[in-house]
């Protein structure tokens, strides 16, 4: 009687059909006519209703990709491996997203346009003191790299309530500077209008707070995860990757810290 051996598995994960790229992609289009309504002084609802359903949309993948991991284990080493290097060229793509806005920032501050009077910032624009709220932004996300590199070591040591702490420490200073980040906004003396100036300055530090609202929403729902005991020692690689984008994060502002705010003040 022939006996019939089964094939080994494989290391790798053939996700099986999904329907969520096709509805995300269609949530992005009604985000898409949502917003060129808005800006033709037309109805936002269609914005607003595309917007959360993309949120469901997001919410309903990653809890396919969640339950593939910790529940049905297909992500194994070979997987994680694979997934780490596409997070790393992920974070390369979105560094050089930020490289040709300073691009931009860099070309109008060096040789400024003869309509701003050959300065920057041009006549007439006050540019945001350094030394207010954007110095207590940078104590604060720097403080938070402080605080998520202590919950990540506290994790990988199994103390499980000290690397809970710690991330909610680290989520409420995200808050915090998202806060603050609108107050600045709303006492500025210029808008997004007010030329290059304020084209450059609002698209950098605004599209910043984007970020950083897409990595306190990371953070959270690794807290969740974190408490629903999704991670363990070793295996914790959504946590990881939360980490490493708020640490590229904070890298981005302190750049424009640095040369937004301090060296063209």
């Amino acid at each position: 009687m022939a006996v019939k051996l089964l094939a080994p598995r494989t290391p790798f994960h053939l996700p099986d059909p999904s329907p969520w790229p096709f509805w995300g992609a269609f949530s992005l289009e009604g985000i898409l006519l949502g917003m060129a309504k808005y800006f033709n002084s037309m109805s936002c609802a269609i914005f607003i209703f595309s917007s959360l359903y993309l949120c469901y949309i997001v919410y309903l993948w990653f809890s396919d990709i969640v339950f593939e991991s910790v529940f049905q284990g297909m992500h194994t080493w070979t997987v994680q491996r694979g997934l780490r290097h596409g997070f790393l060229l992920f974070l390369v793509s979105e560094a050089f997203f930020f490289f040709s806005f300073f691009w931009g920032f860099f070309h109008s501050c060096l040789a400024p346009s003869e309509s701003g009077g050959k300065r920057w910032p041009p006549i007439g624009i006050h540019s945001m003191k350094w030394s207010g709220i954007p110095a207590l932004n940078t104590v604060i996300l720097v403080t938070s790299a402080f605080s998520v590199t202590w919950s990540h070591k506290a994790l990988r040591k199994g103390k499980l309530g000290e690397s809970l702490i710690s991330l909610v420490v680290t989520l409420v200073h995200g808050v915090v500077f998202l806060y603050f980040q609108y107050v600045e906004f709303s006492s500025s003396s210029f808008s997004i209008a007010d030329g290059v100036y304020g084209s450059c300055f609002f698209m950098l530090v605004g599209l910043h707070g984007m970020h950083v609202m897409a990595g306190v929403s990371a953070l959270f729902s690794s807290l969740l995860r974190m408490a629903g005991l999704h991670f363990s020692t070793e295996r914790h690689l959504g946590y990881r990757f939360s980490i490493w984008y708020w640490h590229f994060v904070d890298v981005i502002w302190v750049l424009l810290y640095v040369l937004v705010y301090v060296w063209k003040s």
